[in-house]
């Protein structure tokens, strides 16, 4: 079973183009949760603070490269 992602995705660093960057351990706990059978990745982001779904989207394509 994975860890479940608790709380707001935390942004560490925001870059001059406005591109965010997320704490890593975060960031890992949530695209684990992702990929878990049955999850909504746009019902996670919604969840867990997200405005956006797409640096969810983002996380968990990454990780499935």
């Amino acid at each position: 079973m994975a860890r479940e992602f608790q709380g707001e995705l935390r942004v560490v660093k925001v870059l001059r183009n406005g591109k965010r960057r997320f704490d890593p351990v975060e960031k890992e706990r949530l695209i684990d949760a992702a990929l878990e059978p049955g999850v909504s990745v746009a019902g996670l982001a919604l969840k867990y603070g997200e405005r956006d779904e797409q640096p969810t989207f983002s996380f968990v394509n990454e990780a499935v490269r």
